[in-house]
C-alpha cells in the first residue's frame, strides 16, 4: 500500500507528535510512507531524524493561504486578514494546481491522507484531496486535531463552499477525540452522506532512551519543578498559572519554580515576563524558550506537569505523556482532556480558575509523595493498554 501524508505547519505542535507515532509504530513493513510538507515546517524539522521507517519526504515552497497568514501575524499585519477574503479561492485554485503536479504519478490505489490542525484550516488541506479525486484516488483522508471555527456571518458564504468542497472531496474524516467532532457538528455545515466518520484518539509509546538524559540537574536540586509544555498562546492559560504561583504561601514559594518551555513567540513571551514581574515572581518563572530535547525527555525531568488551557484541547499529548510517564498532573477540564484523563489520578480543575489551581500547586508541592505514589499507580494502569493508534489507521486503510 502507497500512503501519501500532506501537513503544512510553520511552528511546532500536536501535529508533528502525532506523525511521528503514526509512522513510527506502523507495523506493515511493506507499505511505502511519502510526506508532503513546506520547507519552512518547523516541527517536521525537528522530527525528522526521529522516524524510523523509511520515508520519502517531499519538500514544496508554500506560498498557500496558511502561508500568507502567518507572514502577516509575523510581521504584525493581522489586521489585514479580513481583507484578503475575496481572495481566497484564488489560493485554492494555486493549490489544487501544486497537487495535481505533485500527485501526477501517484498509483489510484494510494491513500492520501491529509492531516490538519483546525478545521477548515489550510486551504492546501483542501486542495489535495481535490487533486486526488480529480485523479480518482480512491481513499481520501481528511484528519483534524483541534476544534471547527465558528461560522461567523460576514464569512458564511465562503465557509458554505468550504463545507460542500470538503464533503464532496473526501471519503474518510478522523478526528483525534469525540470534542473535536462535537465542535464541527455543530460549528459547521458538512453533508455527512458523502463519507465516513470515525474517531481515533491519539497515542504514544514511552521510549527508554528519552528517560537517560538529564535536565535542569541543578534546579532540580533546590527547587520544586512546575513546567508547562507547549504554544505560549494565550488560549493555554500561562498567566492563569502565574498568578496562580503568586498566591502560594512565599515560605512555600520560594522553593518552587516554574519552567515555561516553548517557542518564544512574540509579543506574548514579553507579556507573560512583564507579568511576571508585575506579580513579584520573576525570580520563580523560568522561560527556556524552545528545547531540542523530545518532550518525553522534558517531562521526566519535571516534578509536575501543569496545563491550564483556557478554552478547548483536541485531545492533549502532553497530558497522556505525564500520565505515562507517571508524573503528577494538573489540567483544566477542556476538549479532549475529560475523554481520556482519570479524575481518580490527576488534578483536573475549571479553566481559568486561579483559586483551585493555586490549591492544586500547593497540595502537589507540600503532599509530593501521596500524589507521586497516585501517579505511578495511573502509569501501571495505562501503560498495560495496547498501542491502538497505528492498528486502527491501518485497518481503515486497508478496508
Amino acid at each position: 500500500m502507497n500512503i501519501i501524508i500532506y501537513y503544512e505547519q510553520f511552528s511546532f505542535g500536536g501535529v508533528d507528535r502525532h506523525l511521528s507515532e503514526l509512522v513510527n509504530n506502523w507495523t506493515n513493513k511493506k507499505d511505502s510512507i511519502s510526506i508532503i510538507t513546506n520547507k519552512n515546517n518547523k516541527g517536521f524539522q525537528k522530527i525528522r531524524n526521529s522516524l524510523k521507517k523509511k520515508i520519502k519526504v517531499i519538500y514544496f515552497n508554500s506560498y498557500s493561504y496558511s502561508y500568507f497568514i502567518n507572514f502577516l501575524f509575523k510581521n504584525k499585519l493581522s489586521f489585514l486578514r479580513f481583507a484578503t477574503y475575496p481572495f481566497q479561492p484564488f489560493f485554492l485554485l494555486f493549490s489544487i494546481n501544486l497537487f495535481l503536479y505533485l500527485l501526477k504519478k501517484i498509483n489510484k490505489n494510494s491513500v492520501i491522507l491529509s492531516s490538519n490542525g483546525s478545521y477548515p484550516g489550510s486551504w492546501a488541506n483542501i486542495a489535495i484531496l481535490i487533486a486526488a479525486k480529480i485523479y480518482n484516488i480512491k481513499k481520501r483522508i481528511l484528519v483534524v486535531h483541534h476544534e471547527a471555527s465558528f461560522s461567523r456571518t460576514f464569512s458564511k458564504p465562503y465557509d458554505f463552499f468550504i463545507d460542500r468542497v470538503v464533503s464532496r472531496n473526501l471519503t474518510n474524516l478522523i478526528c483525534v477525540s469525540r470534542a473535536t467532532l462535537n465542535t464541527i457538528k455543530t460549528r459547521r455545515n458538512l453533508s455527512y452522506q458523502y463519507f465516513k466518520t470515525q474517531i481515533i484518539h491519539n497515542d504514544i509509546k514511552i521510549l527508554k532512551k528519552n528517560l537517560k538524559k538529564k535536565l535542569f540537574v541543578t534546579l532540580g536540586k533546590k527547587y520544586f519543578l512546575f513546567g508547562i509544555l507547549g504554544r505560549t498562546q494565550a488560549y493555554k492559560g500561562h498567566e492563569d498559572v502565574l498568578h496562580g504561583i503568586s498566591h502560594i504561601d512565599p515560605k512555600y514559594r520560594d522553593k518552587i519554580r516554574l519552567i515555561i518551555i516553548g517557542e518564544n513567540e512574540f509579543p506574548r513571551i514579553k507579556y507573560l515576563k512583564n507579568l511576571a514581574i508585575k506579580l513579584k515572581i520573576r525570580k520563580n518563572i523560568i522561560f527556556t524558550g524552545y528545547l531540542t530535547e523530545d518532550s518525553q525527555t522534558i517531562i521526566n525531568n519535571l516534578d509536575c506537569v501543569v496545563m491550564a488551557t483556557r478554552d478547548f484541547e483536541g485531545f492533549g499529548y502532553t497530558a497522556l505523556e505525564a500520565i505515562k510517564l507517571g508524573k503528577p498532573l494538573i489540567t483544566t477540564n477542556v476538549g479532549a482532556i475529560k475523554e481520556f484523563v482519570n479524575p481518580k489520578y490527576a488534578e483536573i480543575i475549571k479553566p481559568k480558575n486561579v483559586e483551585k489551581l493555586t490549591t492544586a500547586l500547593t497540595n502537589i508541592f507540600l503532599y509530593y509523595k501521596f500524589y507521586q505514589n497516585r501517579s505511578n499507580v495511573y502509569k501501571k494502569k495505562i501503560n498495560t493498554k495496547e498501542f491502538r493508534m497505528s492498528k486502527a489507521y491501518e485497518l481503515l486503510f486497508s478496508n
